[in-house]
C-alpha cells in the first residue's frame, strides 16, 4: 500500500516539473494500467495513458504537455479493497498534487436511532411482562408457604408483585425464585382465562384464605370476574392480557432486580408488604 502511494507521489512530481510526450517513467510493479483523464482536454490527444508493462517494467506517457500539466490526475484501483479486515479507501491526487484519501461514508440506515419497544407500541412485550409477574408470584408461593399475593402489574421498564410474607425476603431469595421461575417456564404451562361470577370468585378466595384477594375482588365493579390460571397449579384475579403458555417467556431475558417495602394500597396506615421488581 505504501509503495503504491510512493509511485503516485513520484508521478505527480513528474507532471508538475514538466514532462514531454513519450517521457519514460519507471514502475515498480507491472500488473495494471491506469487511465488519466484531463478535465481541461479538448481532444483525445490530451488523454494520457500510464502503462505498467509486464515485460519491460517501464511505462510511458503520451499527451499534450501543457494540457497534461494542468490536468487533475485521478488514481483509482476500482472499488475499495479489504486488507486484513480493514477497508483501504480510494486514493485521489488533487489539482495541487497532494494525495487525498476518501473516507468511507456511513449509510443513512446506520445513522438512524434504534427504537426500542415499549408497553404502548408492543402488545407482545406487555404480555410477556405481565405473565412474568404471574410466574414470579407462582414461584414465590411454591417456595414460601404462607405467602399471600396482592397485586402484580407490568410497569414501564418491567414488572413487580407485592407479597404479604411471614418473613421478609433476603437477597439470596431472588436466585431461588428465579430458578423456580425457570422450572415453570420449561413446563410450557398454558395460561387460561376463566370468567366466573362474583359469588364463585369469593368462594374460591375464601377457600385458600387470601384476604388481600378479597379486597381486590370488592374493588372490581364490573362483571363477570376474570381469573387467569397457569396450568392447573396456580391462579389469580386478573383481567389480562397474557401469553399463550409459559414457554413463550425467555428466562435469559428475565431478571429479578430488587426487593423493596410497600404499604398496601400505598397507605402507611396499612400493612407493609414485600415487593420484588423484575
Amino acid at each position: 500500500m505504501r509503495k503504491r502511494f510512493m509511485i503516485m507521489e513520484s508521478f505527480t512530481a513528474f507532471v508538475s516539473s514538466g514532462l514531454t510526450a513519450s517521457t519514460p517513467i519507471l514502475a515498480s510493479s507491472a500488473s495494471k494500467s491506469v487511465m488519466m483523464r484531463s478535465k481541461y482536454a479538448t481532444s483525445a490527444s490530451a488523454v494520457a495513458l500510464w502503462h505498467r508493462n509486464t515485460s519491460t517494467n517501464t511505462g510511458f506517457v503520451n499527451a499534450n504537455t501543457t494540457a497534461f500539466k494542468r490536468t487533475c490526475v485521478n488514481f483509482a484501483w476500482g472499488s475499495a479493497k479489504k486488507d486484513q479486515g480493514r477497508v483501504i479507501p480510494t486514493a485521489t491526487a488533487t489539482k495541487g498534487g497532494a494525495a487525498a484519501t476518501a473516507e468511507p461514508k456511513e449509510s443513512e440506515e446506520e445513522l438512524k436511532p434504534v427504537k426500542l419497544p415499549t408497553n404502548e407500541n408492543s402488545p407482545q412485550l406487555l404480555k410477556v411482562r405481565h405473565t412474568s409477574a404471574h410466574v414470579m408470584a407462582m414461584a414465590v408461593q411454591k417456595l414460601f408457604p404462607g405467602s399471600q399475593v396482592t397485586i402484580g402489574p407490568w410497569i414501564e421498564n418491567g414488572f413487580y408483585y407485592d407479597f404479604k410474607m411471614p418473613e421478609p425476603f433476603v437477597e439470596s431469595d431472588l436466585k431461588k425464585i428465579k430458578k423456580e421461575m425457570e422450572n415453570i417456564i420449561r413446563k410450557k404451562l398454558p395460561l387460561r382465562r376463566e370468567e366466573v361470577s362474583r359469588e364463585e370468585a369469593r368462594k374460591r378466595i375464601e377457600a385458600i384464605n387470601e384476604p388481600y384477594k378479597l379486597e381486590i375482588l370488592d374493588s372490581i365493579k364490573t362483571e363477570p370476574i376474570t381469573i387467569y390460571h397457569i396450568g392447573d397449579e396456580w391462579w389469580d384475579l386478573c383481567a389480562g392480557p397474557h401469553v399463550e403458555n409459559t414457554g413463550e417467556l425467555n428466562p435469559k431475558a428475565i431478571a429479578l432486580e430488587t426487593i423493596a417495602g410497600a404499604y398496601w394500597r400505598g397507605d402507611e396506615k396499612n400493612a407493609m408488604l414485600q415487593r420484588i421488581y423484575g
